[in-house]
């Protein structure tokens, strides 16, 4: 594809996520989803076949986005408790600025396909490896206390997934940040001391 279809494609898939989650999947139309990209109805269906499609592409183009921001934010990161503390970090601000992807996956889950669901779990599975591993060599380094590496890496993408639904529903009031509780959340369970 070339250059300009591709941005042409992203621009679509971008549109898609403001509407569907503003007006769910079911409510959304077409029509909204071109408006929002600055293109006619027919230039989608050149790129997406039905609204189901285009949902689904828009899921895919979602978690390839989560994880390649994920990947870029950690570059370079080498002491194991700040790649969690920045990956939480990442979370927060990620949940931030597109929170409209979380809404939509949130609020559409009859939408979401066992392919869409397949992605999801490999793409949760990947990143719970990833942490464990992060988690081995804190424990190794005397960073972390010896705590069991793949429960550990479950608990703590337990508290990233609480601290990013609160972000995104604002449940921090101003009396607690959500940078805060995850500061607190990395003292008491993994480091030593």
């Amino acid at each position: 594809m070339a250059a300009k279809e591709e941005a042409r494609k992203e621009d679509i898939l971008k549109a898609s996520i403001r509407v569907f989650s503003k007006e769910g999947f079911y409510n959304a139309r077409m029509e909204d989803i071109a408006v929002a990209a600055g293109v006619g109805k027919g230039t989608i269906y050149e790129y997406f076949p039905s609204k189901k499609v285009l949902f689904q592409e828009m899921m895919r183009y979602s978690v390839e986005m989560y994880i390649a921001e994920i990947e870029r934010h950690i570059a370079g990161v080498s002491d194991a408790k700040e790649v969690l503390s920045s990956f939480m970090r990442f979370n927060i601000d990620f949940m931030r600025e597109h929170a409209e992807i979380a809404k939509v996956v949130i609020n559409q889950p009859s939408e979401i396909n066992e392919e869409i669901m397949e992605m999801f779990m490999n793409m949760k599975h990947r990143i719970e490896e990833a942490i464990a591993s992060v988690i081995i060599e804190g424990i190794s380094s005397g960073c972390f206390r010896k705590i069991k590496p793949h429960i550990a890496a479950m608990a703590f993408l337990a508290i990233v997934s609480r601290v990013a639904a609160a972000t995104l529903y604002n449940y921090y009031d101003g009396e607690h940040s959500a940078d805060e509780a995850h500061g607190k959340s990395m003292k008491k369970n993994y480091s030593k001391g």
